[in-house]
């Protein structure tokens, strides 16, 4: 089965229909983050997450404040998120072609179990009309968007459904994510850190490398001082995956272009990656990651 692919979705809709080409769409909640071009290059469905700060919402959507929203975040007490619901996953699922569906992590979220509740139902209600198959990023931010390349890398090499879904189900699989969060006082705020280790490590100025292992979130160094944590995480990632040649390297941030740049040359000098992307994050990964924080996936 051949699939098209156009940049502007409208025009795609219309030729594939008129071809009877069958369509993938990609959808994804909000923890999927991705670079201006990326955005302007394809228009796919998000799932926003909901932030409550101290009785606040805030809809993590291309049309939040960041500035406004970092600037809550830091006097915020305490916060609590919440996925999008199956309703809004079965909405996205309704418009035209088969699906691919991309979540945060389901070992810190509910997305992927609303995801797949929303598909259940779209199936049962909608037998053998469409292919629908959510992934389990077991990661976030960056994590997401080298899933939303990988693709539509196959996609448009017109790989069918099925051979997508193994191909990218294995590169989840081998895929690698590190972050450092500057500032764990909301890992602390959400349930992430104890009060002791937080305040251990805000005294003795240790920064945690953390990172993703089967969807959770483990510490696999700990550097005093944030300079020195990054030179480690750039060490980390070359023990962790041997050749980068052929790999391409998602990097986010919360509010901290200047060092995820930094970071950007060191790993194009270090590890001589493929391609590196550096883009900011959306309110839900900038609530865990807190301002100045990093995300790596490779």
């Amino acid at each position: 089965m051949a699939y098209y692919v156009n940049n502007k979705f409208n025009i795609k809709l219309k030729y594939a229909k008129a071809k009877g080409i069958k369509m993938i769409r990609i959808i994804a909640d909000s923890s999927l983050d991705r670079t201006k071009e990326m955005k302007e290059d394809e228009n796919i469905e998000i799932i926003p997450f909901i932030i409550d700060m101290d009785g606040k919402e805030w809809i993590d959507n291309e049309e939040i404040n960041m500035r406004s929203f970092m600037e809550e975040m830091g006097k915020a007490k305490n916060f609590k998120t919440a996925c999008g619901s199956p309703h809004a996953f079965y909405t996205a699922m309704e418009e035209e072609g088969d699906v691919f569906g991309i979540t945060i992590t389901s070992k810190l979220s509910g997305s992927y179990n609303s995801a797949m509740v929303g598909k259940q139902i779209y199936e049962e209600e909608n037998p053998g009309k469409k292919k629908v198959h959510i992934f389990d990023s077991l990661s976030a931010s960056p994590g997401l968007t080298l899933i939303y390349l990988k693709i539509k890398q196959l996609r448009e090499e017109g790989k069918a459904f099925e051979q997508i879904r193994s191909e990218v189900e294995a590169f989840i699989a081998d895929m690698k994510t590190l972050f450092i969060s500057v500032s764990l006082e909301n890992l602390r705020k959400g349930g992430r850190l104890s009060n002791i280790k937080a305040f251990l490590a805000k005294t003795l100025q240790l920064v945690p490398i953390m990172g993703a292992r089967n969807g959770y979130i483990e510490v696999f160094a700990t550097v005093r001082g944030a300079e020195n944590a990054f030179g480690k995480m750039v060490e980390l990632m070359g023990e962790m995956r041997k050749n980068f040649s052929e790999r391409i390297v998602a990097i986010s941030h919360a509010d901290n272009e200047k060092q995820a740049l930094s970071l950007k040359k060191s790993i194009e000098e270090k590890l001589n990656a493929k391609k590196v992307y550096v883009f900011p994050m959306g309110a839900l990964n900038t609530i865990y990651a807190d301002r100045q924080g990093i995300i790596v996936s490779f």
